[in-house]
């Protein structure tokens, strides 16, 4: 309400308004600057009334409207500060201490050993926290620092972290515009990721909760978005950004599947076994188990087929890896309960072998070819290195010597280790890193979990949304498809609606393209079916656009359109029988299974061990009346569950119910009954309909 006060220019009410908001913070000098501009506002409305012309009214007056929302975000700050009783410990470490900017820099600069290093990070880190609304000074003099060649990475990273922070809880203009310009200016790579995802993640929570006027928008100045959209990279990283987000809020599902389906056949593997004395060698004498049961000479070959699992094993990890899962998160996060992470900067910071905190852990492991490996080049994220530090701290001290031979040569490691070289941790790989520790920190943290937790909001789209002015089109298109894609995962129709309305061509391939796909979501066929033919006309005899149209044809019912279609589609790409085998499907389906059924045998003929022809075979024939010739060729392939359906279908018509029954068993008790209503019109030729169908499903249920 307060920010719609502002915009509309109801000056004395918002003064009202955070007069009675600053009652609680009579120290910090809210009331006098609220008095101070009630008395500027009186006396301009005094002049005016007089009929004093004032050619610089409009720009005061703006000034004044500023300064308002200044002051509310002071409030909102002060607000969360005191209230968040996890930010006590800092409110209490930042009291009577010089928090100036000149201050907090100069300790930074000219800090001795690591230790007072550390101590002036953690101030500046705590007070960029909980800092107020920033002057245009305050920006230019914390970017000029932040982008200092002075300032070491590892700092900058870590403030950049800070301000990440501040932005989620209050949003401000300057602070935004600050990490805006790091991005464009610094030279360290690993600062310019933290300063993106800080900026975009702070833009989407603003789309999301501010829903009042942008006061700050009516500055002539560019915003954050406006400095970041000028990046010729800015629309990829952004969809890749959003991308990497899906796959961190995936972190407990993929360690559930690795947990329960991958990591057993791999341990159970290993060379070594873990006991209560530490990690032992395995004896080869002894059971996969350790255990002193005499050894089965005929276990090679189980042997054999176990390591054969544990290949496959590495090798799904790997592709999930690959594919950006979070593949440590389950792990690590049992080891983010140290007394390391207490402190709230410490899940921030970069990792560096020098940290004051890591020195008790370090020391323990001491000189370490392996650990030093796997700190630089170990696929972790930042805070899992500490945790794998900390772990490994403990580990050395019970391993064996054959396994410290091991790690020492190489031979051990963590998987998807990074090669060997400078520069070879990918820029999207950093973002994605920078990405897994804020998810840990919200998800694992107690401070986390008092702020708010940018992964909550992920399927609002709110990233993508909020820059939607500052990508071209095809951007859009990109983005458009691969919601589509995910709408079953996280329903996203009304995000996918605000892309389309956003194009600047509506009539573009394009768009016409994105439209038709979200028309076949929503299972509107007329209107792709129109969508698909405007492609044509712009790009005839486009593949992708041909196969789409065919597929919309066929859910629309137009079988003869589809069968035309999909013929062509076969025309082009004669190698691909999937066309051939839903151009018989079509025709089928249009009443002519009789003029597919000699094609269909020739395909078996010549591919006998291909199920889709088969199964596509059986249920022609059953349409084309052949009731015991469909029943003949199903049953080839009985054993394989992907005819099941089609072989009950060729049961039931057959009279063979028993066998029928057991096979529609196989469909689960929930989708049976739906799952026959789409074949009624080829169970209807031969008299089965909704009562048959109802007594077939009431049957299934009682012998279960």
């Amino acid at each position: 309400m307060i920010r719609e006060d502002i915009h509309k220019g109801l000056i004395l009410d918002a003064i009202d308004y955070l007069w009675q908001m600053a009652e609680d913070y009579p120290t910090e000098g809210f009331r006098q600057r609220l008095e101070s501009l009630r008395q500027d506002f009186l006396m301009m409305r005094e002049y005016m009334l007089h009929g004093m012309q004032d050619p610089k009214r409009e720009e005061l007056f703006r000034g004044m409207k500023k300064k308002l929302m200044d002051i509310y975000y002071d409030l909102q700050v002060r607000s969360e500060v005191m209230e968040n009783t996890l930010l006590l410990p800092y409110r209490r470490y930042l009291v009577n201490r010089d928090l100036s900017i000149e201050a907090l820099q100069l300790q930074l600069t000219n800090a001795g050993d690591e230790q007072s290093h550390y101590d002036a990070l953690t101030k500046a880190f705590y007070a960029l926290i909980v800092s107020y609304q920033w002057k245009k000074s305050d920006m230019n003099d914390w970017t000029e620092f932040l982008v200092s060649p002075s300032l070491r990475d590892v700092d900058c990273a870590t403030l950049v972290s800070a301000l990440t922070l501040s932005l989620f809880e209050n949003y401000s203009a300057r602070k935004a515009e600050c990490l805006a310009q790091v991005y464009v200016r610094s030279q360290s790579e690993l600062v310019r990721q933290r300063a993106f995802v800080g900026v975009m993640l702070a833009e989407s929570r603003r789309y999301l909760v501010e829903k009042g006027p942008d006061v700050y928008g009516e500055s002539s100045e560019p915003g954050a978005i406006d400095i970041l959209s000028c990046s010729p990279d800015f629309a990829s990283a952004l969809k890749e950004m959003f991308i990497q987000l899906l796959t961190c809020t995936n972190a407990e599902k993929d360690s559930r599947e690795l947990q329960d389906n991958i990591m057993p056949n791999i341990l159970k593997n290993q060379p070594f076994i873990i006991t209560n004395h530490g990690i032992q060698e395995r004896d080869a004498n002894k059971n996969p188990d350790g255990s002193d049961a005499p050894y089965d000479p005929m276990a090679d070959e189980r042997e054999e087929r176990n390591m054969e699992e544990m290949e496959q094993s590495v090798n799904k990890m790997m592709d999930m890896q690959r594919s950006g899962a979070d593949v440590f998160y389950g792990g690590f996060s049992h080891m983010k309960r140290y007394s390391f992470f207490y402190k709230a900067m410490n899940w921030f910071m970069p990792f560096y072998m020098e940290h004051p905190d890591m020195q008790q852990y370090t020391q323990k492991i001491g000189k370490s070819s392996f650990f030093e490996r796997v700190c630089e080049r170990g696929p972790f994220c930042e805070s899992d290195k500490y945790s794998f530090v900390i772990a490994l701290s403990d580990l050395m001290g019970k391993t064996t010597d054959k396994m410290k031979e091991m790690m020492e040569s190489g031979e051990l490691g963590p998987i998807g280790m990074f090669p060997e070289g400078e520069h070879t941790v990918p820029v999207s790989y950093l973002r994605l890193q920078y990405l897994q520790d804020l998810y840990r920190f919200y998800k694992l943290s107690s401070m986390g979990h008092q702020l708010y937790n940018p992964f909550a909001d992920i399927t609002k789209c709110a990233l993508w949304l909020c820059a939607l002015d500052r990508v071209e089109d095809k951007d859009k298109k990109d983005m458009c498809l691969f919601l589509v894609k995910k709408d079953a995962l996280m329903p996203v129709r009304n995000v996918i609606a605000k892309i389309l309305n956003s194009f600047k061509d509506r009539e573009s391939f394009d768009r016409c393209y994105c439209h038709a796909e979200f028309k076949m979501l929503t299972k509107d066929y007329p209107v792709a079916i129109a969508q698909y033919n405007k492609c044509l006309a712009q790009k005839d005899n486009d593949f992708s656009v041909l196969r789409s149209l065919a597929r919309a044809y066929y859910s629309n019912g137009d079988y003869e359109k589809a069968a035309f279609t999909f013929d062509a589609l076969h025309t082009m790409r004669p190698e691909s029988l999937s066309y051939q085998l839903n151009y018989a499907m079509a025709m089928t389906k249009s009443g002519k299974a009789a003029d597919v059924v000699n094609m269909l045998f020739k395909l078996e003929y010549e591919h006998p061990d291909n199920i889709t022809i088969s199964n596509t075979l059986g249920w022609t024939l059953m349409f084309a009346g052949k009731k015991e010739q469909a029943l003949t060729t199903l049953m080839k392939h009985a054993d394989n569950k992907a005819v099941s359906q089609n072989l009950a279908y060729a049961h039931l018509i057959n009279n063979n119910m028993s066998e029928a029954v057991k096979l529609l068993h196989i469909i689960p008790k929930d989708q049976r009954m739906e799952s026959m209503r789409e074949d009624a019109d080829l169970l209807g030729l031969y008299g089965i309909g909704e009562a048959e169908m109802a007594m077939l499903v009431t049957d299934l249920q009682q012998n279960k």
